[in-house]
């Protein structure tokens, strides 16, 4: 009676430890949770941020390719129209330059 009583007495310490040890474990796993949602949100955050700069950035660069296509543009028309000047034009161009100051 008395070994009945013992087991019984060392099953329910036993399954008390492992109440407290599951417990333990819940708020292990809880805390980890929490820790992990925190993390994401903190990212999602970044994300968002990175998208807006990345946005921001495209605009940029769209705004800049289109200055560089209008200057090809222009430096196309002077060119087509110096490929169409004739040589007595030229000579006249180039010999209207201004030396005044060069002395």
């Amino acid at each position: 009676m008395i070994t009945c009583v013992f087991l019984f007495v060392v099953l329910m310490t036993k399954s008390d430890q492992k109440n407290s040890s599951q417990v333990s474990s819940e708020v292990h796993i809880k805390l980890e949770r929490d820790s992990i949602l925190g993390a994401n949100k903190r990212l999602d955050a970044k994300c968002k941020f990175l998208e807006a700069k990345c946005a921001q950035l495209q605009k940029s660069a769209y705004s800049i390719n289109q200055n560089i296509q209008e200057l090809k543009q222009k430096e196309h028309e002077k060119i087509s129209a110096m490929d169409s000047t004739s040589n007595t034009g030229l000579f006249r161009f180039f010999s209207n330059v201004s030396t005044k100051g060069a002395y």
